[in-house]
């Protein structure tokens, strides 16, 4: 037996081909969440207003919660906003709730005689800087020093007497 793995040692390392590039090395980046980015993670689970034509009764109220069999809420899908796009033809008089809508869908549910609301959405909560918080502390401590007349100052006085 003579040759490279015959020899003592660890031979090759894994995915090595010979000085060839190898195929991980080929092989195009992923993009969207996997490569780090977020340009490809949706923002908003959306449905069109063709699709509230065919699945709401007339005169009816719609939110994400009561499109559940049309809108796809699992998983994380669950937890992201609803946004109507104005995809279809209405007809139907409806009251749709959504945290966003485009152009075309809000004016295509106002023209069937519907109303289009926007519901708030919870804002994402984020650490905020040590910056922000000294300089709202030194807001907060001169507030009450201008409302107290000096503060822990005025107050340390009166203890002692």
């Amino acid at each position: 037996m003579r040759g490279q793995k015959s020899r003592a040692g660890s031979g090759v390392r894994p995915g090595f081909e010979g000085g060839q590039t190898p195929l991980y090395r080929r092989m195009p980046k992923l993009k969207g969440i996997a490569g780090g980015m977020s340009a490809g993670v949706p923002r908003f689970v959306t449905v069109n207003v063709g699709d509230l034509e065919t699945a709401c009764e007339a005169g009816g109220a719609v939110d994400a919660a009561s499109l559940g069999r049309l809108v796809e809420a699992t998983g994380a899908a669950g937890r992201l906003p609803l946004k109507v796009l104005g995809d279809g033809e209405l007809t139907k008089a409806l009251t749709v709730s959504a945290a966003a809508f485009s152009a075309s869908a809000a004016a295509k549910i106002e023209a069937a005689g519907g109303k289009a609301v926007i519901v708030p959405v919870k804002a994402k909560w984020m650490r905020p800087d040590r910056k922000t918080v000294k300089a709202a502390a030194a807001a907060a401590a001169a507030a009450a020093a201008a409302a107290g007349g000096g503060g822990e100052a005025a107050a340390a006085p009166a203890a002692e007497e």
